[in-house]
């Protein structure tokens, strides 16, 4: 999901920068260096919480999109079938009214024997 080595590399990065600042302060006084370890630990665990937060957020939004094409799908293809043979004439007279049958009827070729493709 959320890329692995993104958040363990910024877990190195804080963790370099937070031994240095530790390191730094050590020599000015000891207790500083204890500050930095235990906000070390408290960064660390937010960046953890913040790793979790952001999986939960792409997995919500991956869900999201299965969801759409589903519905894409099966608005295209009714009961995994060609929309020809599961919906018939009443369904599209009922929805875009009777004047549809003029218009399917304009818009069809008589002599291609193939499938046609008509956008509504």
């Amino acid at each position: 999901m959320i890329q692995k080595k993104f958040f363990e590399e910024s877990n190195k990065q804080l963790k370099l920068v937070l031994d240095e600042l530790k390191n730094k302060l050590a020599k000015i006084d000891t207790t500083l260096s204890d500050t930095v370890e235990k906000n070390n630990e408290k960064i660390l665990q937010n960046i953890l919480l913040l790793k979790g937060k952001a999986e939960k957020s792409l997995q919500v939004k991956n869900e999201s999109i299965v969801r759409q094409v589903n519905k894409i799908k099966s608005v295209l293809y009714p009961n995994m079938n060609l929309q020809e043979r599961e919906l018939n004439l009443y369904y599209f007279a009922n929805k875009y009214g009777i004047g549809i049958l003029k218009y399917i009827f304009n818009q069809l070729t008589i002599n291609k024997f193939e499938h046609q493709i008509i956008e509504l």
